[in-house]
Order: C-alpha cells, then structure tokens, then sequence
C-alpha cells in the first residue's frame, strides 16, 4: 500500500481549478488518478470530479488490479456521464502498483504525465498526446514550446471513449509522480514560480507513508 501527497493550485489565468485527484489504496493495490479537464466546457469542474468518482469505484472492490480491468472502468464512467457532459474533454494519467506481484503500470491519454522521481530528477514513463509531439521531427522548437502542445491528439471525452496508452515500469527506490501539463511544463520547464502560473497545476506523488492533500479547491477524493 502506497500513500499519495496530492497539490492542486488554480491557474492564475483560470476562472476555476479543473484538475482532479484520486486515491484507492488496499493491502493488494494502489490505484491514483489524475485528470485535467478543458476550461472550454461549461462544466469542467463537475465532470473531473465525477468520472474520477465513477473510475475510483469501478476499481475498489477489486482483490488485484490490471490495466484492462482499469480501462473497463473508464469505459463505464464515460458511458455514465455521456449525456451530462457532452462537450466537456481534458487529459488523465493513472498508475496501478500491484503489491504482492511488485508490478507498476502507467495509463495515460492526452498530456498528463506519470514519472518516477529520484530525488530532484524526474524520468517520465508516460508518453504526451499532443499535436506538437507528433510534428516533433519537423518542427524547430522543442514541443513543450510550440503553441500545438495545447492541441491534444487524444483526449478524455465522455461521448467517446479513447484508447490509453499503458506502459509496464519498475518503481524501484523512487517515487512515483502524476502531474498535470501546468506543472510539468509551466513549472518544471519553464520554471515559473508554483503561485505564479497560469494554468491549473497539479502533482500526485505516491510513496510509502500516510496520505495527505494541499489544494485551493478540495479536488481530492481517496477511497479505501
């Protein structure tokens, strides 16, 4: 069992904190999520909280966790939720830690991140969704410069389910970090100050220890 350190701060140019975190943590499995939805919808907010809620209770009675398991249960919360949430999209990572098999797993779709940290130094597992990515080879500047990272090539939609990319890693001695395009891009990589950005900014990291969660928002929500 991992616990999480969940921070969420809203962007300084956003009019509400559309990013969400989740937690489900047994003695089989840890299970985080988390997602960033579009500040073009109308109701961003309420559609991050609830299709982590329906992912995070599709996956908690589970005895261990894989990703299509995982999956399955993002299927359904889009399903649920299609109908309420029509025009709303964003991004989402996740990752599964399988505690008896010592097996990690990153999810993700659009341009939220899983990594393992090392001290200070971050490796990211997880590959970005972006328009930018994709014309990486013809492009002069880097992709986290050009103005198509904000064009995602895949994307979290409730009326249609796209398919995640899922990746095997090994945790090792590190901790494993989540995070939102406001905070690796704006803060890692650009390096604007936390209480200065201007897009939402999350991070999850999960290690061994007690959960806790630091937000202006209450985006938070763990199960047991």
């Amino acid at each position: 069992m991992r616990g999480a350190s969940w921070t969420s701060q809203r962007g300084q140019h956003c009019p509400d904190n559309r990013d969400m975190g989740g937690h489900v943590a047994n003695e089989q499995f840890t299970f985080a999520l988390i997602v960033d939805i579009s500040q073009r919808g109308p109701r961003g907010v309420d559609f991050a909280y609830e299709w982590t809620r329906h992912v995070l209770e599709g996956v908690r009675h589970h005895r261990s966790l894989s990703p299509e398991e995982v999956i399955i249960a993002m299927k359904q919360a889009c399903q649920a939720l299609r109908r309420d949430y029509p025009a709303e999209s964003g991004s989402y990572a996740a990752v599964i830690v399988n505690s008896p098999q010592h097996t990690a797993f990153s999810i993700n779709c659009g341009d939220c991140r899983v990594g393992v940290r090392q001290g200070k130094h971050i490796t990211w597992i997880s590959p970005v969704h972006t328009l930018a990515t994709s014309l990486n080879s013809t492009e002069s500047e880097a992709p986290e410069q050009s103005p198509n990272r904000h064009i995602l090539t895949r994307s979290l939609k409730a009326k249609r389910f796209t398919q995640p990319d899922v990746i095997p890693f090994e945790v090792g001695q590190g901790s494993i970090i989540l995070a939102t395009d406001g905070y690796w891009v704006e803060h890692l990589i650009e390096h604007v100050p936390f209480n200065q950005l201007a897009d939402d900014a999350s991070y999850l990291v999960l290690f061994a220890g007690s959960s806790t969660a630091r937000s202006d928002d209450g985006n938070w929500l763990a199960l047991s």
